[in-house]
């Protein structure tokens, strides 16, 4: 297996191990690291973005959705009796944070720990040979999980809080059917896939005495 790594190294220096405990369909798994804490806001609906970039658990990227206007590919005559992707959105899923605070003067040798998965799937309507045409696009096998875990292991300062969060970057590809054939429907799939690896976090906040 192998991993690219690209850190982005603040002031802290600590060491870090890194290990995959469920390997991709794709040689090549991505880690993005930042020592600093993730931006987090809501929109109107309350919806997460992480880093600008929307969250969205397994069981909302299994829902059938059409892609944003935005992410919609423009086409003047889409083609029918086919399938064709409409769209795709990329995602942060799988996220897991684990949190220590030092409440005391000491110093304190600790380990934090996270856990991110993905489990590659398709939605929707699978008529007309959807999972061959999803499949030569995808990189994990369907049903197939991705998994990674990271151990921080550094010995705090006294009274700060210290904060490991971890994700999957994924990507929903949208795929549409216009049948004129037979019933004159038109179908909606999806496909839920690893979109190049993983990213972590990893920050401290004193607490006030």
């Amino acid at each position: 297996m192998k991993k690219t790594a690209k850190i982005l190294l603040g002031t802290l220096l600590l060491s870090s191990a890194i290990s995959t405990s469920a390997f991709a369909a794709s040689e090549d798994t991505e880690v993005t690291g930042h020592f600093r804490a993730p931006v987090e806001t809501h929109d109107e609906n309350g919806k997460l973005y992480i880093d600008g970039i929307p969250y969205a658990s397994q069981e909302e990227l299994e829902q059938i959705s059409e892609p944003s206007v935005s992410n919609r590919i423009s086409l003047l005559a889409p083609p029918t009796d086919t399938w064709i992707m409409e769209g795709s959105e990329t995602y942060y899923s799988g996220q897991e944070l684990d949190t220590y605070n030092n409440v005391s003067a000491s110093k304190i040798k600790i380990t934090l720990q996270t856990t991110s998965s993905l489990t590659a799937t398709l939605t929707g309507s699978l008529e007309y040979g959807f999972s061959a045409v999803a499949k030569a696009s995808m990189s994990l096998a369907v049903g197939q999980t991705f998994s990674k875990t990271f151990t921080q292991e550094f010995t705090t300062e006294g009274y700060h809080v210290y904060s490991l969060k971890s994700a999957v970057k994924t990507i929903k590809r949208n795929y549409v059917y216009y049948d004129t054939k037979w019933i004159n429907e038109t179908f909606h799939s999806s496909s839920v896939d690893l979109n190049g690896g993983s990213e972590f976090w990893f920050w401290s906040n004193p607490i006030s005495k």
